[in-house]
């Protein structure tokens, strides 16, 4: 689902830490590696998409903190950060490519993630989010770039002055969710209208009824590197991974060497 809060921003002059809400993240948000596990074996691992995970985990929090009582066991449900670490490669090298048209395709110190910037839906960015093209979610589920765009829709871009790393950065939770706990007959209600969307408008409809209103729900920052691989792509100049860049080296070390040729594939 579509995060729809958008932050200021803050003046950066202690790094991403300073941004608001940002000092309070932990664990994998921190930069850490969980268990010893690195990044890209994260990004690796099979994953349903991560749009279905933050709805079905942000529901779920919050009815158990709603209905339950039960703070803690809710937000460990529904609240835990979304980083890196929550997506797979596919969806990560999306977003890298959604947020460098975000800032026009070049590196800037800021910008804004808007739904034209995902690239999934031609000339109107919100036909297949609940316009002319509303039923093409499921033939988009596994999209990585409609995943990212039903997860995030808006969002802020930020660059870490020290590191030179960019982010994405927001709360995810639904404006249009009351306060007050939905009964049975309003959440009816929000489906029949919410169904005019096609199929995006049923899980829009639970999130509506159900999910965290503003100032609740999962943190969002997501660490995005230096973008020079999304740059790449961009100009139809696939970076090499680190593997191939690490052959071509020993290839080069041996055809010094020893004139040993090595056949590209």
């Amino acid at each position: 689902m579509a995060v729809d809060h958008l932050h200021d921003g803050a003046a950066m002059n202690n790094g991403i830490r300073s941004l608001p809400g940002m000092g309070s993240l932990k664990g994998y948000a921190n930069g850490g590696d969980p268990g010893g596990v690195s990044r890209a074996e994260i990004l690796r691992a099979p994953k349903l998409p991560l749009a279905f995970r933050a709805l079905v985990g942000d529901v779920m929090g919050k009815q158990v903190r709603e209905r339950l009582g039960m703070e803690r066991l809710g937000n460990l449900i529904g609240s835990r950060p979304i980083t890196e670490h929550s997506m797979s490669q596919a969806e990560y090298r999306a977003l890298q490519d959604a947020v460098l048209r975000g800032m026009g395709g070049t590196l800037q110190d800021r910008g804004v993630l808007e739904y034209e910037d995902y690239a999934t839906s031609g000339d109107d960015p919100y036909a297949d989010v609940g316009g002319s093209e509303g039923s093409g979610i499921i033939s988009k589920f596994f999209d990585p770039s409609f995943s990212m765009k039903t997860t995030f829709g808006q969002a802020a871009i930020e660059k870490d002055p020290e590191t030179g790393d960019y982010y994405v950065t927001d709360n995810y939770n639904f404006n249009e969710r009351l306060p007050e706990p939905t009964d049975f007959d309003s959440f009816q209600e929000i489906l029949r209208r919410r169904k005019e969307q096609g199929a995006y408008g049923i899980p829009r409809a639970f999130g509506e009824a159900y999910g965290s209103p503003e100032g609740e729900g999962s943190p969002v920052r997501v660490n995005l590197g230096d973008l020079e691989e999304a740059i790449a792509r961009s100009r139809g100049e696939e970076r090499p991974s680190g593997m191939k860049r690490g052959l071509a080296w020993l290839a080069g070390l041996f055809d010094r060497d020893g004139g040993v040729e090595v056949a590209e594939r």
